[in-house]
């Protein structure tokens, strides 16, 4: 393996374990894991329903931890295009002085976004004439984009949300303990001789085969001796119908995650490898319907398969340092 910067000197000389979702990005786009992984250019900028999704997560399973992860706001909040601006002048560093003050870096990514970019000089006769810029400044520093830019200064890392939001997923969340099968849960963590209930617990595994791990935060997994049961129970924001989250697990590769989260399990409370084994999908929908999806054992082994070939690519891009192209296209297996 060719190392060719101190990015790769580091990262190749620590442990690697992969996420779902840093497996997932390797799959889709190596470039793309390469620079935030690699070379730690993050891009963590989540749209409303994946906040939406990590807060009711919080407040259903770490209730006492919500507000050292969100800061909620009566304000109202800037748009989205706004909010990706200046949360990414947060995850470079904590920028110093006022909004006004960063008019470089709001261009720069305007720019590099292909926003606003229609605007252009006025004519210099023109009476209180402005140039492009100036008016591509207005669209992101006013009032309210000011208020947002100093709660993230105050925020200390947290996420800010507005009580909107907020009240959504608390009503998110009073609809989940409602469904008969959330109520059938033990979700208040426990550890005896006969019991063990989790939540929002982070596992690593080592992998024989492989110089890298598994890891994944597993939203709730119950371990009865008593009953000689595994269960793990995966709690879903879906912004569709229930109806479509079979389609939802095709397009976010859910299928690999459930399958990461019983590897992880299993490796961690290997005298329950011979117990029976449940997966639950527990789904909140866009009308907040609550279901649970049971994933069938023969679902479950074939995605275990897949899972297995997900490793043998992940293998060739780490082994060989190779992020240019999905594995696919890297070893010249696509025709037409």
């Amino acid at each position: 393996m060719k190392i060719h910067n101190e990015y790769e000197e580091v990262f190749y000389n620590k442990e690697m374990y992969f996420s779902f979702s840093s497996m997932n990005r390797l799959m889709y786009n190596p470039e793309s894991f390469y620079n935030h992984y690699i070379k730690n250019q993050k891009e963590d900028l989540v749209g409303k329903h994946l906040i939406k999704g990590r807060a009711t997560h919080a407040l259903l399973l770490e209730n006492d931890k919500f507000k050292d992860q969100f800061l909620v706001t009566e304000e109202k909040l800037p748009g989205s295009s706004v909010i990706k601006i200046i949360d990414k002048m947060f995850y470079t560093g904590k920028p110093e002085g006022e909004l006004k003050d960063q008019k470089d870096f709001i261009i720069s990514w305007l720019v590099e976004n292909n926003l606003y970019q229609s605007l252009t000089d006025d004519k210099p006769e023109k009476k209180n004439s402005r140039t492009g810029n100036e008016k591509r400044l207005d669209k992101v520093i006013d009032e309210i984009s000011t208020r947002y830019y100093n709660f993230k200064k105050e925020s200390e890392g947290r996420t800010v949300i507005d009580n909107e939001l907020y009240e959504e997923c608390n009503l998110a969340v009073s609809k989940i303990k409602e469904s008969p099968y959330v109520k059938s849960l033990c979700l208040t963590e426990e550890t005896n001789d006969m019991l063990i209930v989790s939540n929002e617990k982070m596992l690593y595994c080592k992998l024989s085969n492989y110089k890298f791990g598994l890891k994944g935060i597993i939203d709730n997994f119950v371990i009865s001796y008593m009953d000689e049961k595994v269960t793990i129970n995966d709690f879903k924001t879906s912004g569709k119908p229930l109806s479509g989250f079979d389609k939802s697990v095709e397009s976010f590769n859910y299928s690999i995650q459930a399958a990461v989260y019983k590897r992880l399990v299993l490796a961690n409370y290997p005298d329950a490898k011979d117990f029976e084994f449940e997966f639950n999908f527990l789904v909140i929908d866009n009308l907040n319907h609550v279901y649970s999806f049971r994933v069938t054992d023969e679902t479950m082994e074939r995605w275990n398969v897949e899972l297995d070939d997900y490793l043998v690519k992940a293998n060739y891009h780490y082994i060989n340092n190779e992020y240019k192209l999905p594995y696919a296209f890297a070893n010249n297996n696509v025709t037409l």
